[in-house]
């Protein structure tokens, strides 16, 4: 397998940088934190002109058609970014679900509204336990409706759409329903710039999907969220570094002490580790390797422990000012303590590794 990158891919890569760069500045995040319905509708509208809500949506339904590593990419962009727009709940964890689960008219039905009029989407997996679910324990569904109640959904409130895992009459499966069906409610967490919530059916009107392997669907969405984390992560340490360089102690910079080369040195080891695992794991499921559950585990164990060296790193190299409202070093830290609780921590996901190795 070749690790390299083709010409096209490091195309849309830089694209996507210099795009996010120019359109998505601090101030832009900072605003969601002030307003959590602050969603940038200008820099939304770019990102849906790009077609990157249907990067891997076949190109039949309006999709790009790429495959899980060119969305990885991007995704690592909109990381570094901390694009507090509706991007992987959309890109990373609808559209894969639907490409999984759905037959041919109601793919064609849900991602031509993603690829051609800009519908967002999102799924609810996660219950009370907030564990990563691939299949519903509790919420139940009969032939046209759904009841139950879903933890953390991201982005649930400006979403169109909302798959749902849960337990039919033929036993579980995905169900889509309407926003306007279900009842939303704000989970405070630590990152403001992606919006969780408590989903609540009332004997909703759903539509049962048709049979797909949601595990297959789940993988890409942990794997593509281990993208965005390594995105973010890359952000701290090279903010890290450039404060090393120029901030002084004892008359010298403190990047020439050796205690700080060294925890510098370490957390880009790190990075590099998880990237790899991150796009083995994508290959591996582009080309529907046998290894790709094991290795989309291993991944987004990788990206979650990673970020969390850095994070805590960064905040200490950084010394006082790392705590500091002004600055925007905590903005990245809360996105990636954050994203470690969604679709597994690293823990979960070296159990599932675990079990996987039947070990």
């Amino acid at each position: 397998m070749d690790f390299r990158l083709t010409d096209e891919q490091s195309a849309l890569r830089a694209g996507a940088r210099d795009l996010l760069e120019a359109e998505c500045a601090a101030d832009v995040v900072r605003k969601r934190y002030d307003d959590i319905d602050a969603i940038p509708s200008g820099l939304s509208k770019m990102l849906q002109a790009s077609d990157w809500l249907g990067l891997l949506a076949p190109e039949s339904d309006g999709g790009l058609g790429l495959g899980v590593v060119e969305t990885c990419l991007v995704l690592e962009e909109a990381g570094r970014a901390l694009t507090p727009v509706p991007l992987w709940s959309t890109a990373g964890l609808y559209v894969p679900l639907v490409i999984a689960c759905a037959d041919d008219a109601q793919r064609k039905d849900l991602l031509s509204a993603v690829c051609n009029d800009g519908a967002l989407g999102t799924a609810a997996i996660a219950e009370d336990d907030g564990r990563w679910l691939p299949a519903a324990t509790s919420t139940a569904a009969d032939a046209t409706s759904v009841t139950g109640t879903k933890r953390l959904v991201p982005e649930a409130d400006t979403a169109q759409r909302i798959l749902v895992t849960a337990v039919g009459p033929d036993g579980p499966g995905v169900f889509v329903v309407d926003r306007s069906d279900v009842e939303c409610r704000y989970v405070e967490t630590v990152d403001r710039s992606r919006a969780l919530y408590d989903v609540t059916f009332n004997k909703t009107p759903a539509q049962r999907l048709g049979s797909g392997d949601v595990m297959r669907a789940l993988n890409v969405a942990a794997v593509t969220l281990a993208a965005e984390t390594l995105g973010a992560a890359r952000w701290i340490l090279d903010t890290t570094v450039n404060y090393a360089k120029v901030r002084e102690q004892f008359d010298v910079p403190i990047g020439s002490f050796q205690a700080v080369q060294h925890k510098c040195a370490d957390d880009l080891l790190e990075l590099e580790r998880a990237s790899a695992a991150t796009y083995w794991a994508a290959m591996c499921l582009d080309a529907d390797d046998a290894d790709a559950p094991r290795a989309a585990a291993i991944a987004k164990a990788s990206a979650c422990d990673a970020a969390r060296k850095v994070a805590k790193d960064g905040i200490q190299i950084h010394a006082g000012i790392g705590y500091t409202w002004e600055h925007d070093l905590h903005l990245y830290i809360r996105r990636v303590y954050a994203a470690e609780g969604l679709l597994g921590s690293a823990e979960e996901h070296r159990e599932r590794l675990a079990d996987l190795l039947a070990l």
